[in-house]
């Protein structure tokens, strides 16, 4: 639940106390996808209307932010896409690329990139990174148990599985898109075109959805 803003506050701390440029880079690029995702479901709500069937939470969500316990409202925002996914998603991503020491190819117009044999002791901090996204996604859905968002002995369902799985195809690309950008490759712009063109598709789905009647 507390992952996306205590990755923001401990990656801005290091960035500061360390004087590190490469997490400074990295906290623009947590907080620019945090942008990226309120415009999208900005977009998506003004398009389609707050009621969309898409767009909709769960019943039940809740406004529980990191206390559940400080009497949270019932949510009334856009669950599509899932922010806590988009943004668990786009970090590993980023780390899997760092991990793996991605590089360019020779010729900067192409987009592809030279990967480093796999060692065993990157084996670990890949599967930890990936386990922590997954885990986050996880809490946010009906199969959250022990991880779910829980106010008053009750576990709180604040995603469906679609709206968690879009949010992690779009921070996937961006994240992508980001890690290429830090190491000056000028195809980074693709990633954020797929970006784009997923919540497209998504927007034009849920309009077509929202013109079927719902199972009875």
């Amino acid at each position: 639940r507390t992952l996306p803003y205590t990755t923001y506050i401990a990656v801005g701390s290091y960035a500061v106390l360390c004087w590190s440029r490469e997490a400074a880079l990295l906290e623009v690029c947590l907080l620019t996808n945090e942008i990226l995702n309120a415009v999208f479901k900005k977009l998506s709500t003004l398009l389609l209307g707050k009621e969309a069937r898409w767009l909709r939470r769960p019943r039940g969500a809740a406004d529980s932010g990191i206390y559940p316990q400080h009497f949270p409202k019932l949510s009334t925002s856009s669950g599509m896409p899932s922010g806590h996914a988009q943004t668990s998603t786009l970090f590993a991503t980023i780390f899997t690329c760092y991990v793996l020491d991605l590089q360019p190819q020779a010729d900067p117009d192409l987009p592809g990139m030279k990967v480093a044999p796999l060692e065993a002791r990157n084996i670990v901090p890949l599967v930890y990174v990936w386990l922590v996204a997954i885990c986050v996604m996880l809490s946010r859905t009906r199969f959250g148990g022990p991880l779910a968002v829980n106010i008053g002995g009750r576990a709180i369902v604040q995603h469906s599985l679609l709206q968690i799985f879009v949010g992690a195809s779009i921070g996937f690309p961006l994240g992508v898109a980001a890690f290429w950008l830090y190491l000056g490759q000028r195809g980074w712009w693709l990633g954020v075109v797929l970006a784009l063109v997923v919540m497209s598709l998504v927007t034009v789905l849920a309009s077509i959805a929202q013109r079927i009647p719902p199972p009875k």
